[in-house]
């Protein structure tokens, strides 16, 4: 005979663990919907991911004999299910999108009138080609930025007439510091630095935004920039793996992978 244990009181699951959602997600609260593809054997429904370009639609790779995930991704004209871009990783996939953007396609059409558009036939092969050659080269399709950044020149507190050594890139910071300090420091004043302290490196690649797209030191990783001449920031960021692919972007060793 055997009988099913009890967990002892303080190992209970908490009733709200036994609770599945019943519910659709909020609209709002989401970039995801169903798509059919259409496939030589049929049409497949998929889950896909809105874009920016309305009735265009972000969608994993599917090909085989049965029909299996590829670990790609494509982009998917959503009212005819056409597949509008060559499979690639997510993250040219993307970047395929905001290519598309400058395109100036009408994609409020039916599916065969994209696909036997001359135009559009144009389009679609300048992009095969852009597509080789960025993946050929590891590089974003397309940049989101410059990375070279001409750092401001920073407010520092004075004292007695001298210049305390470290700066602040906003006066609020300096202000904070020198009230801080307390009233004992006598004639404290701010000041603005006449002058640039150098240069700060950001990576170009759209998948890499505001702060995280910044080249740090290992002394104040994730607070602020690495700022220093070029050359210096040049030695270092290749040290651990930035690659620079032309004179005005470098990508990070982390976008870097994702572009194969």
């Amino acid at each position: 005979m055997t009988r099913t244990l009890t967990p002892p009181e303080d190992q209970q699951i908490p009733e709200r663990w036994r609770r599945y959602p019943r519910t659709p997600v909020p609209p709002e609260q989401t970039t995801l919907t169903t798509v059919s593809l259409a496939m030589t054997v049929g049409t497949q429904p998929v889950a896909g991911e809105t874009t920016a370009i309305p009735g265009v639609l972000l969608v994993p790779h599917v090909t085989g004999e049965p029909l299996r995930y590829t670990g790609n991704w494509r982009l998917v004209h959503a009212a005819s299910g056409l597949c509008v871009c060559p499979a690639a990783p997510i993250a040219y996939a993307r970047e395929v999108a905001q290519w598309y953007e400058q395109a100036g396609i009408d994609w409020d059409r039916p599916g065969a009138v994209i696909a036997d558009d001359p135009a559009t036939q144009r389009t679609y092969l300048a992009l095969i080609t852009d597509l080789q050659d960025a993946r050929h080269e590891h590089r974003p399709l397309v940049y989101a930025r410059t990375s070279w950044v001409p750092w401001p020149p920073q407010w520092r507190i004075w004292q007695d007439g001298k210049p305390d050594p470290g700066g602040f890139d906003t006066y609020a910071d300096a202000a904070a510091m020198a009230e801080c300090a307390g009233p004992g420091d006598g004639d404290a004043q701010i000041r603005r630095d006449t002058t640039s302290p150098g240069w700060a490196l950001r990576c170009a690649a759209p998948s890499c935004r505001d702060r995280h797209a910044w080249f740090f030191d290992g002394w104040d990783a994730y607070t602020t920039p690495h700022v220093a001449g070029r050359n210096a920031i040049e030695r270092d960021a290749r040290a651990v793996g930035w690659r620079e692919h032309d004179p005005q972007h470098w990508v990070c060793s982390t976008c870097t992978d994702q572009h194969h």
